[in-house]
Formats: C-alpha cells, sequence, structure tokens
C-alpha cells in the first residue's frame, strides 16, 4: 500500500494528462515503445519544422526578387519599344 501512496503523491497532478492521453493510445494502438519513439523525435520534428519555416521565408524572398526582376524586363522591353519608335521618325 505504501507504493501506491507514493506514486499517487508523485502523480496526484498529472492524472488529467495521463487519462488524456491514455483514451486516443488505447484507441490508435500505441504501444510503450510507440509513445517512447514519439517523445525521442518530436525534438528532430520540432527542428524540421523550423527549417521548412527557414526554406518558405527563402522561397518567399526569391518569390519576390523574380517578380522585381520581371518588372524591369517588363520595363526596359517597353523602353526599347519606345526607342525603336522614336528612332524611325
Amino acid at each position: 500500500m505504501d507504493g501506491l501512496a507514493f506514486i499517487y503523491r508523485e502523480l496526484k497532478n498529472e492524472f488529467p494528462l495521463f487519462f488524456h492521453l491514455n483514451r486516443p493510445m488505447k484507441k490508435v494502438g500505441l504501444s510503450k515503445e510507440d509513445i517512447t519513439e514519439l517523445v525521442e523525435n518530436q525534438q528532430g520534428l520540432k527542428f524540421l519544422e523550423r527549417r521548412v519555416e527557414l526554406y518558405n521565408e527563402h522561397i518567399k524572398r526569391h518569390q519576390l526578387q523574380v517578380r522585381y526582376l520581371e518588372q524591369v524586363i517588363d520595363n526596359l522591353k517597353l523602353r526599347i519599344c519606345n526607342y525603336e519608335d522614336t528612332s524611325s521618325l
């Protein structure tokens, strides 16, 4: 009984969390090993999520640069057309 009392004192504030996690674990059929693997992989997933965010920011910067360069090209084409029109006079 002393063992159970000790466990209760240690975990009494965590029981809602255990109950919250226990239902989906049973429903999906996760084993202890599965849960351990999920916890261990959490940091790796956070790292990968940050990398994806950085790549997305990088892509957005390049997209803005491409749009700017397309505008520059369009302006240069327009200037060439205008120059050709005025030079034919």
